[in-house]
């Protein structure tokens, strides 16, 4: 995949970048999270990615959205300012995730 391809997010907690961050879609929401480790005082350098059910951006309540810390790892992807669109706010490159196996899951039926 291109490295010029986006997804639009919504996100929670912000530290340089987003901390939490949600991709709707139609089929699945995405989750990344870079949660703070206390004891380095500083937070986890990777996103851990989830995958949860569809949810619509109403049902979302940052990083208390239900389901969001107890689904299973799918993988881990690297935080970095690249990863974002210019904002750093409202889209995230598509190609780390599909790196990590989720091309599938994001190109489903649905989504436009």
């Amino acid at each position: 995949m291109a490295g010029d391809q986006w997804l639009p997010i919504i996100y929670s907690g912000y530290w340089d970048v987003p901390r939490v961050v949600f991709v709707l879609l139609p089929t699945a929401t995405i989750t990344l999270d870079s949660d703070l480790i206390e004891d380095l005082d500083d937070y986890d350098p990777n996103y851990v990615v989830r995958v949860l059910p569809p949810m619509q951006k109403s049902e979302f309540l940052g990083s208390r959205t239900p389901g969001f810390t107890t689904a299973p790892i799918v993988g881990r992807i690297p935080v970095s300012k690249d990863l974002f669109d210019p904002t750093r706010r409202a889209a995230i490159r598509r190609e780390p995730l599909d790196s990590i196996g989720l091309s599938e899951l994001i190109d489903a039926e649905g989504l436009s």
